[in-house]
């Protein structure tokens, strides 16, 4: 695989969080080279709702939005990463999420049938509670669906508030995919 057949998207605000590292771990895992983009580093702005999407499916928004989706079409694996916020993915994650009406218009509208790109999602949660993590999984899902990314598997790490935490070697062994 190439570097750009790897996408690593990664969304914790806080530096050398779990999230990212399980991420970069699974991605070095699958293949030495992968790309990164850090949702933190991103300038995005959120959804007006103005629905010229749906007739010229693409959006109106000036930012940054379209390089992330090209980075994602020409990717084979993508990686999604995301701490639990209030049983969702933090803000900046979400506006990205929100902002993919545009492929959902084309989802819609049959794109995406043939593709055979795959997907994998990491979350973690300073919770033990389990249930917790069902909206983030459902909001990552839907960006999978509508981008024609087959959800291979998500990888669920509670009790992760502790920097670090994730380094140990049970942690680590989840993360072995092939």
């Amino acid at each position: 695989m190439r570097k750009n057949d790897i996408l690593v998207i990664i969304s914790s605000p806080r530096k050398n969080s779990n999230s990212t590292f399980a991420a970069l771990r699974l991605a070095k895992n699958i293949n030495k080279e992968y790309n990164v983009i850090d949702m933190n580093k991103i300038f995005l702005k959120p959804c007006t709702g103005c629905f010229k999407c749906a007739m010229k499916l693409k959006c109106n928004i000036r930012d940054d939005f379209n390089k992330i989706l090209i980075h994602i079409k020409n990717a084979k694996v993508i990686i999604v990463a995301s701490p639990i916020y209030f049983t969702g993915v933090p803000g900046q994650l979400k506006i990205f999420i929100d902002r993919n009406q545009q492929q959902w218009e084309k989802y819609k509208r049959g794109y995406y049938k043939k593709s055979k790109k795959v997907g994998y999602i990491i979350l973690t949660s300073g919770s033990n509670n389990k249930k917790y993590f069902k909206p983030a999984e459902s909001e990552i899902k839907s960006f999978f669906v509508v981008n024609g990314i087959k959800c291979k598997k998500i990888f669920r790490f509670e009790n992760m508030d502790m920097p670090g935490k994730i380094k140990e070697k049970k942690y680590i062994e989840k993360l072995k995919i092939l």
